[in-house]
């Protein structure tokens, strides 16, 4: 048995993790007697994933493996891979063997799929069949079709004729961008806020939970988002009154790598509390046509029904309010803001993720169904 590591520490690698493969970064190597392990950490996910694996799990980050990571992820959008529970990671670590098999013969040098090659020359004929093998896009219209081009005579000019569809729609961009510009959208300022790193590992792994393991949050919250909001207010007044003194009141530094986020906006509580009102107010709108995974939508319609009358921010929690705050800067974008108004929002906002960041028990809250 070779005891040689084939990868070294701190080596950037592909590893399985169910049935796909994921970049990854090798934290540490141990040899055993019955093989060599290495402790990995999947690239933008949460240290709670670092795990032991064996070779048999791995690849190199080149060409071959990123080419066998692309096919298996076509793959599974082809239905092939099953998206596997949390539960079912355990056990099955790996594609399925004839998953991989196909991935190998799909991958094999010199085989190259038609479509993917250059045309033959015989096929290129002025004739409208389509090869049923190439993929269509059913939204194309004849309105979005090119025109197609007509035999030029030899006393033709050089210039390429306009014709009738490219004429409509220029008109219909330029009148486009013309209301744009009327109603000052395209000069507007755009909302600048900074996501503490903690705050992304964990939008990553509620993307993982949902999307990949199809599993569901138990609602109502144990925190529902009107507590949350509610506890901000509180806890921002508290340090508004502790830190008169010493003329801190609205300091707060988002950590990142090389790019720091001050927000010394002088903010009223008067302020704070209608920012805190319209946030709830713009979720109980939004929850339901921008906030929910597709997944999602089915347990929505039940909470409906089972609590009629109640508000959405009384029943979800702190991960559904993130996810709005990370859709804000596209929800206001063409929100006309005064010199003063924009700086203080981006004050109020980048407070509350410090809030987020600083409370692990608002975010670590989250109870997950089975």
């Amino acid at each position: 048995m070779d005891l040689n590591p084939k990868y070294e520490k701190g080596e950037k690698l592909l590893c399985f993790h169910g049935p796909l493969m994921y970049e990854a970064k090798c934290l540490d190597v141990k040899v055993k007697e019955d093989g060599v392990i290495y402790f990995v950490h999947y690239q933008g996910w949460n240290k709670s994933w670092d795990e032991w694996v064996t070779e048999k799990r791995m690849f190199k980050y080149n060409e071959e493996g990123l080419r066998k990571k692309q096919e298996l992820e076509r793959q599974m959008k082809s239905g092939k891979v099953k998206v596997l529970r949390k539960s079912e990671l355990k056990s099955q670590s790996l594609p399925p063997p004839e998953v991989l098999e196909d991935v190998e013969r799909t991958l094999k040098p010199g085989q190259v799929k038609e479509e993917e090659g250059p045309p033959k020359a015989k096929n290129i004929k002025t004739s409208r069949k389509i090869d049923a093998r190439v993929p269509v896009d059913m939204k194309e219209t004849e309105d979005t079709k090119p025109p197609i081009k007509c035999c030029e005579d030899s006393n033709a000019s050089s210039t390429p004729p306009v014709t009738v569809t490219s004429r409509r729609r220029k008109s219909r961009v330029s009148s486009v961008l013309k209301s744009l510009e009327n109603e000052d959208g395209l000069s507007q300022p755009r909302l600048s806020m900074l996501l503490p790193p903690c705050l992304k590992s964990w939008l990553t792994d509620d993307w993982d939970l949902i999307t990949r393991q199809a599993r569901l949050y138990e609602l109502p919250a144990s925190q529902p988002i009107c507590n949350i909001l509610s506890d901000f207010l509180e806890s921002s007044e508290a340090r508004m009154i502790k830190s008169e003194s010493t003329r801190e009141i609205n300091n707060y530094t988002s950590e990142s790598e090389n790019t720091q986020l001050n927000t010394n906006v002088p903010i009223d509580p008067g302020v704070r509390r209608e920012f805190v009102a319209g946030i709830q107010h713009l979720f109980n709108l939004t929850i339901g046509s921008h906030l929910l995974y597709k997944f999602e939508r089915l347990q929505y319609a039940e909470l409906l029904k089972q609590h009629t009358g109640k508000r959405m921010s009384d029943i979800y929690g702190s991960i559904h309010l993130l996810r709005l705050f990370v859709k804000l800067r596209d929800m206001v974008s063409f929100v006309r803001f005064d010199d003063h108004s924009l700086p203080m929002l981006e004050g109020l906002v980048a407070e509350f993720l410090q809030f987020l960041k600083q409370n692990e028990t608002v975010t670590s809250e989250s109870r997950i169904t089975v």
